[in-house]
């Protein structure tokens, strides 16, 4: 945060941009979604790439976990960028999200391949961080992997120590990933907790899983999680999403929307995209019924 203040009084425009997307990626792991919506908003467009790129990532990110249906074409995008600029620290962490999208579809051998070449690369780099998130997803894709003795949390859930990467996501704040490693569990009291934070920060996909698994294991009276009443709150929009909603009350088409507000076609559908999701529809038209039915209108 004091670099953030500092980088604006003192107009260092690319630094300040560059901060924001590192908080961002706090957001993200502590499960606040809005806030990555307001930390990468303002550079998803822009033309340099290390900033589009992650700006795009921790967007794309955001999205499969919550389950909405642009998130692999964020991540998609942000491959390619991270494949044009050819480094580790841009192909690692694109390769371990679109690893981890394959496998809350059910693809194993999506992600595999997902993983597969990054991870070569992690291991004859000796990159810590990045091999063992990328073995993690490929253990879990079913490939085996050389035993990592680093302390990281992913390395410790890829080597079967679930219970202290746990501690150790928790300690960090790191819901999402708390969440995943009590998933590893075989016992229904850990798969319950987990269930249940992954119901409160809106996790659908992991929670599918997590319901499956625990009716696999003979749990009767599985929690679904909130109604939709809950999820449809208008109140979750953020202010550039409203902006949006307004003009598709309007009847506004996205490429009119983006050429009004200044932004790309593709930032106008991940818009459209994420209010649809928070106002628990699938149509534009019914987005705006629903967002006028519950504000009294």
């Amino acid at each position: 945060e004091s670099a953030i203040e500092l980088a604006d009084r003192a107009e260092q425009t690319a630094y300040l941009r560059f901060l924001k997307l590192e908080r961002a990626r706090l957001h993200l792991h502590r499960c606040d979604w809005d806030a990555v919506w307001r930390d990468s908003e303002p550079t998803i467009d822009s033309v340099q790439a290390p900033l589009r790129w992650g700006a795009v990532l921790a967007m794309g990110r955001m999205q499969i976990r919550r389950g909405q249906p642009t998130g692999d074409d964020a991540l998609d995008e942000a491959w390619k960028l991270a494949k044009a600029m050819d480094e580790l620290q841009r192909t690692g962490p694109i390769a371990a999200a679109r690893a981890e999208s394959a496998w809350l579809h059910g693809d194993l051998g999506a992600a595999r391949e997902a993983a597969g070449e990054a991870y070569a690369q992690a291991h004859e780099l000796d990159s810590v961080v990045h091999g063992a998130e990328l073995g993690y997803w490929l253990a879990k894709a079913g490939e085996p992997v050389e035993p990592n003795s680093a302390d990281h949390p992913y390395a410790l859930l890829a080597s079967g120590r679930w219970a202290e990467a746990a501690a150790r996501w928790q300690a960090a704040g790191a819901t999402y990933e708390y969440a995943l490693a009590l998933a590893e569990s075989d016992e229904p009291r850990h798969l319950l907790t987990a269930l249940e934070e992954v119901h409160r920060i809106g996790a659908r996909p992991l929670a599918r899983l997590l319901r499956r698994r625990l009716r696999e294991l003979g749990v009767t009276n599985v929690p679904r999680g909130p109604s939709d009443g809950t999820r449809r709150n208008p109140a979750g929009l953020t202010e550039r999403q409203a902006e949006v909603l307004a003009l598709m009350a309007q009847g506004h088409t996205n490429a009119e929307i983006a050429e009004q507000m200044v932004l790309s076609v593709r930032t106008v559908e991940t818009h459209v995209a994420a209010i649809l999701d928070k106002l628990g529809v699938h149509r534009r038209r019914e987005a705006v019924a629903r967002a006028s039915e519950l504000a009294g209108g």
